[in-house]
């Protein structure tokens, strides 16, 4: 039941939220079946006003299904959110390249699903951890301003 249960939760909070989160948890829904399948150990993990202080979403290895970055309505710059496959603590900014970047436009909501196949290995065999930035890979803090919403549905 805690997949139906982080679904639940998911498609609650949306509804404070812009239409691309709607979207992004009608399209989790459809894949609700494929999550029952792998397991029951859906979580979520919502980080308000991300910035350059590396986050841990997971301490240890998991599956990553879906992100949301929602750039707030005020927002002037662009945000990259950098997700790593090491442990918060070990991420330095402009040096640890991150495995994985996403760039959400600024004032808007973009969404990301990954629905991996019975072959796909763990995405991240370490930890999950993410920082908001102003470049693809850089260290540079975005305004109080343009500091994004990031919500991660993993396993």
């Amino acid at each position: 039941m805690a997949n139906v249960d982080t679904l639940e939760q998911f498609e609650a909070a949306a509804q404070y939220e812009r239409e691309g989160v709607a979207r992004a948890v009608q399209l989790l829904k459809k894949y609700a079946p494929w999550f029952e399948h792998q397991g029951d150990a859906l979580e979520r993990s919502v980080t308000s006003a991300l910035s350059t202080t590396v986050t841990a979403v997971k301490a240890s290895a998991g599956n990553v299904y879906a992100i949301v970055i929602i750039s707030p309505a005020a927002a002037a710059a662009d945000a990259y959110v950098q997700i790593f496959n090491v442990a918060s603590g070990s991420v330095t900014l402009g040096t640890t390249a991150p495995d994985l970047v996403l760039k959400c436009p600024a004032a808007e909501t973009a969404v990301f699903l990954h629905v991996p196949g019975d072959d796909d290995n763990n995405l991240f065999d370490t930890a999950i951890s993410i920082a908001a930035t102003t470049t693809h890979d850089g260290l540079t803090a975005l305004a109080t301003a343009s500091l994004p919403t990031v919500w991660v549905l993993y396993a």
